[in-house]
């Protein structure tokens, strides 16, 4: 993410590769495309509002086939997306879940 002094920002993404699993199955999700946001931070949070948003997304769930979607929309969860980062680990607050990242000794794997 790159956060401008002006309260623009954008993210991109290229090979972008999310691994896991659920309930025993493994997932992977690539990622290629940009988004655009406004921001606006406080001493503990970074909240940001998608402005424009052109994503690929390419998920193979069981290390079986996979299915590709476009992602246009501006998702906003009615309202910011809230990031705290704190130690190690970041969270990402939206209306419906929280998603929590947590740093490894890897470069670039969270």
């Amino acid at each position: 993410m790159v956060f401008r002094a002006d309260g623009k920002g954008t993210t991109t993404y290229q090979n972008n590769v999310a691994t896991g699993s659920y309930q025993g199955v493994p997932l992977s999700e690539e990622i290629d495309g940009t988004e655009q946001f406004r921001w606006k931070a406080t001493e503990t949070t970074i909240d940001y509002r998608y402005t424009k948003v052109n994503r690929t997304f390419v998920t193979t769930v069981g290390g079986r086939g996979s299915s590709t979607s476009k992602d246009t929309s501006l998702k906003e969860r009615n309202g910011y997306t809230t990031i705290k980062c704190t130690g190690t680990g970041l969270s990402e607050k939206y209306r419906d879940g929280t998603m929590t990242w947590v740093r490894t000794d890897e470069y670039g794997v969270y």
